[in-house]
């Protein structure tokens, strides 16, 4: 009987375990999208299509690349921080980048480098946003992949993800184009 009771107590405390780690990993997120600081990051294209990528879109962001002071020494895969400013188009640049986690200001990001060019007088880093992954509705993410594909390879299209950013954390509110959410762009598009 006590075995019966031990087990049933360990079998409620696992099942407590993971019912709070996805709540607590969507709180997370959900304090970042009302209390972040919101930037838009212009997309690019991506190529070539990966046929496993699961139901969501593979974003790819244009601004990964930055002017850095030598002296510095940054390396691939270096975990660094970086400040964000708005160009004259509203979307999101790197304003300043970081070796330390900035104390004075919340609206940060944690990126890694992807690859540093030091062959220039100049170095130059791109980096690797900790973001690529807009995640949707499983029936409607093959059309609107299809759609997003389409949009940012179009010049004449405005296609970007809004992303709340904080305390080092960025998470991807919507994608958009042409200012509308690609949900809504989407159902508008003949079939």
């Amino acid at each position: 009987m006590k075995t019966k009771a031990l087990l049933f107590g360990l079998f409620l405390l696992v099942a407590a375990v993971q019912l709070y780690i996805p709540a607590e990993m969507i709180s997370h997120n959900e304090n970042i999208i009302s209390t972040g600081t919101v930037l838009k990051f212009k997309c690019e294209p991506v190529d070539p299509y990966d046929p496993f990528r699961g139901k969501y879109i593979y974003l790819r962001f244009a601004n990964r690349t930055v002017v850095v002071n030598k002296a510095d020494n940054y390396q691939f895969n270096q975990k660094i921080y970086a400040t964000f400013k708005q160009d004259k188009e509203g979307f999101a640049v790197m304003d300043k980048i970081y070796s330390k986690q900035p104390t004075q200001r919340t609206d940060f990001l944690e990126i890694k480098i992807d690859y540093t060019n030091n062959y220039d007088s100049i170095e130059k880093i791109s980096v690797e946003y900790p973001f690529d992954r807009y995640y949707m509705n499983e029936f409607k993410a093959p059309q609107a992949e299809q759609t997003y594909a389409e949009s940012v390879s179009d010049i004449k299209k405005s296609v970007y993800a809004e992303v709340a950013i904080k305390n080092g954390t960025g998470v991807i509110k919507k994608v958009m184009i042409d200012n509308q959410a690609i949900e809504d762009y989407v159902k508008k598009q003949p079939k």
